[in-house]
C-alpha cells in the first residue's frame, strides 16, 4: 500500500473510532439524564458493544 494509502486508511480508521467515541458519551448521557423505560437492561450491553468495537480498531495488527 502507498504512503498515501496507508495514510488514508489510518484517517479513516480514527475518524470511524470518533464517531463510536460520540455514540458512547451519547448512551452515557442518556443513561444519566433521560434513560427511556426498558432502556435500563440493554444499555450495558450496548455500552459494552461499542467499547468491543473501538478496542478490535485499536488493537487490529494492521493497524501497526
Amino acid at each position: 500500500m502507498s504512503e498515501g494509502g496507508a495514510y488514508q486508511t489510518l484517517e479513516q480508521r480514527y475518524k470511524r473510532l470518533g464517531v463510536l467515541g460520540g455514540v458512547e458519551r451519547m448512551l452515557d448521557w442518556d443513561s444519566q439524564t433521560m434513560m427511556p423505560s426498558g432502556g435500563v437492561a440493554d444499555r450495558p450491553e450496548q455500552s459494552a458493544a461499542i467499547a468491543l468495537i473501538r478496542h478490535e480498531i485499536l488493537t487490529d495488527p494492521s493497524l501497526g
